[in-house]
């Protein structure tokens, strides 16, 4: 103990102690970004990148749960979409206190609302291995950070996990459930195994395609899953908490895709049965990560060569005019992001800090995405042209109002059909002075509503302006130009 002593009194005295370790953590991604003309970008980089005591940041999540009573051998069986039946066997099942003093037994029989339960919160820390799985961690972060995981339901609770993060109870009147927006993809970063209390990704079969979606791992997985699941989170506390995740997890499951048919809830833990109660749900009320110290990293950015050395001339010049579109400066920390023309580009944006760096590549698109689902087959140009494959050269900047080469200036609407999946477009065209109607397979021909007559356009033939376009009517079976009808 004096020896220990001296050497920090030493330590002090020549002002070398070494500082306690500390990890640089990208806390955000920023995928994409769709910039209007008149419109800048501002990115804080202070929000994305930080420092953290290692081994990261601590992800607190909030348990609301019933006062458990313990288990009980109940006289029950499940039909294959969850009820009950007559005559059954006997399963193991949690009870819980209610606040009458009673116990509730069995949710397959009994009709108790989750409103009569004594309620409890409690609170397990995760420790997030933001130096192991970097993307993983500021992919999580960032949906805390926009409040996604509030209310977030368990919608799966088998083989020793729960799985949440996809569906959330809805905040209103309207509907009991809703989606979690999600952003893109992220790659799958190997860490650790899947042992007792880790907090990992779920994804489709496919590696790189977590979202928004985890789970716990109530038991060692290490076998069925090995690193095949992307862990990026440890309990800090195991022995106090894994049994309380762990008693989130002994909840009866049911069976409700006859109810949400589109949604993963075919083992769903509900403390009561009532799936329109959303006090029945067994649920994460809120997940919150703490903050770091953004003092002392500087900050980069540099566009992303998509190209390649092997890239040919031409595509290396289309790659460097769709980035000459963007104005970007990096100024005391706030990234600023403008443009001036039509294109799209990717960037690398950057924090450093002693021997770390931490990166999140973002999209940027200069052009209206709308007009992107407007028409098959198509491409974006500088300054703002949409070239359709059946449909030619128009402005995509103003839709749904276009500017077109050969038809004049026309408000599009794209419409999926309900009865057969198709898409149906209906364009009001100016110089015709009536809206239209087409498909992609239609295409050169034409309902006109105001006429009350297929047409079909002979293409290349005017701009709808001062010159006339060309159609043949198939009521009247002549030949008709739009300046006729001036």
């Amino acid at each position: 103990m004096l020896r220990q002593t001296s050497l920090s009194l030493a330590c002090l005295l020549a002002g070398i102690c070494p500082a306690a370790a500390e990890v640089l953590v990208n806390t955000q991604l920023y995928p994409e970004e769709i910039l209007n003309l008149d419109e800048t970008l501002q990115l804080g980089l202070q929000d994305y990148f930080q420092r953290y005591a290692d081994p990261g940041p601590v992800a607190t999540f909030t348990l609301y749960m019933p006062v458990q009573d313990g288990f009980k051998e109940l006289y029950v069986e499940r039909a294959t979409d969850g009820t009950p039946l007559e005559d059954g066997i006997t399963e193991t099942l949690m009870t819980y206190k209610l606040a009458s003093g009673d116990t509730y037994n069995n949710p397959y029989a009994e009709a108790a609302f989750a409103e009569n339960f004594v309620w409890q919160e409690y609170q397990v820390d995760y420790n997030l291995l933001a130096d192991q799985a970097p993307v993983t961690v500021a992919n999580f972060m960032t949906y805390v950070n926009q409040g996604s995981y509030d209310r977030t339901i368990v919608h799966r609770s088998e083989i020793n996990v729960l799985q949440s993060g996809g569906l959330r109870l809805y905040d209103g009147d309207e509907y009991l459930l809703e989606w979690i927006d999600t952003l893109p993809p992220i790659v799958l970063e190997q860490t650790v195994n899947n042992s007792a209390g880790t907090l990992a990704m779920a994804r489709q079969n496919a590696p790189d395609t977590a979202t928004s979606q985890f789970f716990i791992n109530l038991a060692d997985n290490s076998n069925n899953f090995g690193t095949a699941y992307s862990v990026f989170g440890e309990l800090a506390n195991q022995a106090t908490d894994l049994p309380l995740l762990q008693e989130m997890g002994d909840v009866a499951v049911f069976n409700l895709t006859s109810i949400f048919r589109t949604a993963p809830v075919s083992n769903i833990p509900l403390y009561t049965p009532f799936w329109n109660d959303q006090g029945s749900y067994v649920r994460f009320p809120d997940i919150s990560v703490t903050s770091g110290n953004p003092e002392g990293v500087a900050y980069s950015w540099e566009f992303v060569d998509l190209v390649g050395e092997d890239g040919s001339d031409e595509d290396k010049a289309e790659q460097a005019a769709h980035q000459a579109v963007f104005d970007i400066s990096l100024e005391g920390g706030v990234l600023s992001v403008a443009r001036h023309d039509s294109g799209a580009a990717v960037i690398d944006v950057s924090g450093s800090w002693n021997d770390q760096t931490r990166s999140f590549r973002t999209v940027l698109r200069g052009y209206n995405e709308e007009a992107l689902k407007t028409f098959p087959a198509y491409s974006i140009e500088q300054g703002g042209w949409l070239v359709s494959a059946w449909y030619g050269r128009m402005q995509a900047e103003t839709f749904p109002v276009i500017f077109h080469e050969n038809h004049g200036t026309q408000t599009v609407n794209r419409v999926n059909n309900a009865e057969n999946g198709a898409v149906d477009y209906y364009i009001y065209d100016t110089r015709l002075g009536s809206w239209l109607w087409t498909a992609a397979e239609l295409y050169p021909m034409f309902y006109v509503f105001g006429m009350d007559a297929w047409v079909e356009y002979v293409e290349d033939t005017g701009n709808g302006l001062d010159q006339p376009r060309w159609f043949w009517n198939y009521t009247t079976e002549e030949w008709f130009n739009d300046g006729d009808l001036f």
